[in-house]
C-alpha cells in the first residue's frame, strides 16, 4: 500500500475514534444537563450545553490558564535537556534550539497521527544534526523508557495516597470486586507462577509471548543503559521536573474553573493520572478518551457531570490542544531559520566585492 495512503487512512481512523467519542460524550453529557435543568426549574430553552461550555470558558481565571502554557514549555525545557545528556553517552553534541523544537514538533504531529511524533523528532533531528536516525530514534526510545517508568511510579503514588478513589473506579466501572486478603488468592497467584515456570519453553515459542518478552528485554537493556549516563543525578532532576510540570498544568488547569478550584492536591494527582490513561489511547491527542478518563476521574469525588464535562474541555482546549499548536508551529519556524545553509560564495563574485 502507498504510504501516503496508509497514513491518510491511519488519521481518518484515530480522528474518527476521537470525534465519534467525543460526539458520544457530548451527547450523554446533554441528557445529564437536561436532567439537572429539570431539578433547577430551568426552562428547556435555557437549557443548552453548547451554551454553558462558552458560559464556562468565560468564567475562567486566564491567569492560570497562561501558566499552562509556561508549564509546556517548562517541562519540554527538560526534556531537550534530559535528552542531551542521553545523546552525549553516544558522543553526539547537538544545539539545544533544536532539540527543543523537535520535541513540540513530535508533539504537533501527535494530534494528527498518534504516535508518529517519535519518529518525527528523530528524523529532524537526524536531519539538522547530521546524525545517523537509528541512533538518534534509540535515544528517543530511552527517553521514553525513562518516561514509563517515571508514569508508573506516578501511578503508584497516586494509588497509595487515595487508594479508595482506584478501587471505586474498579468496582464501579471495570465490575472488578473489591479485593481482600485470602489464602485462595494466595494459593491461586502461586498455582499461576508454578504452571507459567514449569511449561515457561512452551510458551516462550508462542510468536505473541516471545515478542512480548523480546519487549521487556528491550526495555530492560533501555534501563540498563541509564547507569552509563555521566551525569546521571542531573538525568534524575530532569525527569522528575518533567512530570513535575505535566502535573503543574493540570493543578493551574484546575484552578482556572471555579467547580475545580477547590479540590485538594491529592484528588488533581488522580484525576491527572486517570487523563494520562485517556491520553495513552491512540486517538489524535487523546481527543474524547481523554475527556471520558477526565470526566470518570471527577465524578469519583463527586463533581457533577456536566462541569467536569466542561473543565475536560477547558483542559484538552488549552493543554492538549492550543499548547501544541502554538509550541508546534513557533518550533516549526525557528527550525527553519536557525538552520538555513550558508551560501556558498564563489572565489570570482568573493574577488568581484
Amino acid at each position: 500500500m502507498n504510504p501516503y495512503l496508509k497514513n491518510a487512512l491511519q488519521l481518518i481512523v484515530f480522528l474518527s475514534i476521537g470525534v465519534g467519542i467525543m460526539y458520544f460524550l457530548y451527547s450523554k453529557n446533554e441528557t445529564a444537563y437536561h436532567a439537572y435543568c429539570l431539578t433547577q426549574n430551568i426552562p428547556s430553552e435555557n437549557c443548552s450545553l453548547l451554551d454553558k461550555l462558552k458560559s464556562d470558558f468565560r468564567t475562567l481565571n486566564y491567569f492560570w490558564i497562561f501558566m499552562i502554557f509556561v508549564g509546556f514549555g517548562m517541562t519540554n525545557l527538560s526534556r531537550a535537556l534530559r535528552w542531551k545528556i542521553i545523546l552525549k553517552t553516544l558522543n553526539y553534541e547537538a544545539r539545544f534550539i533544536n532539540l527543543y523544537s523537535t520535541i513540540n514538533v513530535a508533539y504537533l504531529a501527535n494530534l494528527g497521527l498518534p504516535r508518529i511524533g517519535e519518529f518525527v523528532r528523530a528524523a529532524l533531528l537526524s536531519k539538522y544534526e547530521k546524525l545517523p536516525f537509528d541512533k538518534i530514534f534509540g535515544t528517543v526510545i530511552v527517553d521514553r523508557i525513562a518516561d514509563m517508568i517515571s508514569f508508573t511510579l506516578l501511578i503508584v503514588l497516586a494509588f497509595f495516597l487515595d487508594t479508595d478513589a482506584f478501587y471505586s473506579f474498579f468496582v464501579k466501572y471495570a465490575h472488578v470486586p473489591k479485593p481482600g486478603f485470602s489464602l485462595i488468592y494466595v494459593a491461586a497467584f502461586g498455582l499461576i507462577l508454578y504452571l507459567l515456570w514449569r511449561f515457561r519453553r512452551t510458551l516462550l515459542k508462542m510468536n505473541l509471548i516471545s515478542r512480548f518478552v523480546h519487549f521487556l528485554k528491550g526495555i530492560w537493556s533501555g534501563i540498563v543503559s541509564i547507569r552509563n549516563l555521566e551525569n546521571r543525578n542531573l538525568f534524575i532532576l530532569h525527569t522528575v521536573l518533567i512530570w513535575f510540570w505535566f502535573y503543574a498544568m493540570f493543578v493551574f488547569a484546575c484552578k482556572a474553573f471555579p467547580p475545580t478550584s477547590q479540590l485538594g492536591l491529592v484528588p488533581m494527582l488522580v484525576v491527572y493520572v486517570f487523563g494520562s490513561f485517556g491520553v495513552f489511547i491512540p486517538s489524535p491527542g487523546g481527543m474524547g478518551t481523554y475527556h471520558f478518563m477526565v470526566i470518570i476521574g471527577l465524578g469519583l469525588y463527586g463533581l457533577q457531570q456536566t462541569e467536569a464535562f466542561s473543565f475536560a474541555n477547558i483542559a484538552f482546549a488549552s493543554a492538549q490542544f492550543f499548547a501544541l499548536i502554538i509550541y508546534g508551529v513557533i518550533s516549526l519556524i525557528l527550525l527553519s531559520v536557525f538552520n538555513k545553509t550558508e551560501p556558498v560564495v564563489s572565489p570570482d563574485h568573493s574577488q568581484q566585492s
